[in-house]
């Protein structure tokens, strides 16, 4: 039921939007260093639009990472970790009791990343340019919160989700738009 609802949830979604727009990684930051081209770029997002980026991130980078985390959650034990000053990079295994902890019901396994720990996995050296470009068109400085740690209040981390086979799931949610105005996902996967 889940699956389906998910399912259900992205036709809607799709069809609530006004334009579907599929481009290069290249030929967004081509538009994105033409203001006029930037401008409007930004506007269509704001009026409904839907962009599908692709190529933005390497596919072997991408395949090796998928192989690391795995052996990574393998060797080290699922934890939990407030973001509070000197957050460790971690791993953790949400089923559906833990997920009563938070705010969105899921069932998934998320491994969390920040800047302040070693990039051990390149995570921020190859994400970096296209969160640049997500922020810029959110209207931030694309520099925003890199150096920031938890006493500052924002910080940039990544999170990467796995959903079990089956199993896996979120639940429809929205994020307040205060401090980010566009949401920047990858995915590691294709249909079947």
């Amino acid at each position: 039921m889940k699956k389906i609802n998910l399912i259900l949830l992205a036709i809607i979604a799709m069809a609530s939007c006004k334009k579907q727009v599929t481009l290069n990684y290249v030929t967004l930051g081509g538009k994105l260093e033409n203001n006029k081209e930037a401008y409007k770029l930004i506007d269509e997002l704001y009026s409904g639009s839907f962009y599908l980026i692709k190529n933005a991130i390497d596919k072997n980078f991408l395949d090796n990472l998928k192989e690391k985390l795995i052996s990574y959650s393998n060797s080290v034990p699922s934890s939990f970790h407030k973001m509070l000053e000197g957050c460790p990079n971690f791993h953790r295994e949400i089923d559906e009791q833990k997920s009563l902890n938070y705010s969105v019901k899921a069932v998934r396994h998320s491994y969390y990343f920040f800047r302040w720990n070693d990039d051990t996995f390149n995570l921020f050296t190859n994400t970096d340019k296209i969160w640049s470009s997500i922020k810029l068109l959110g209207g931030l400085n694309p520099e925003s919160f890199v150096k920031n740690t938890p006493q500052d209040g924002i910080v940039d981390r990544i999170q990467v989700v796995r959903y079990p086979a089956n199993t896996g799931f979120i639940e429809p949610h929205q994020h307040d738009p205060i401090n980010q105005r566009l949401i920047i996902s990858i995915y590691m996967s294709k249909k079947n």
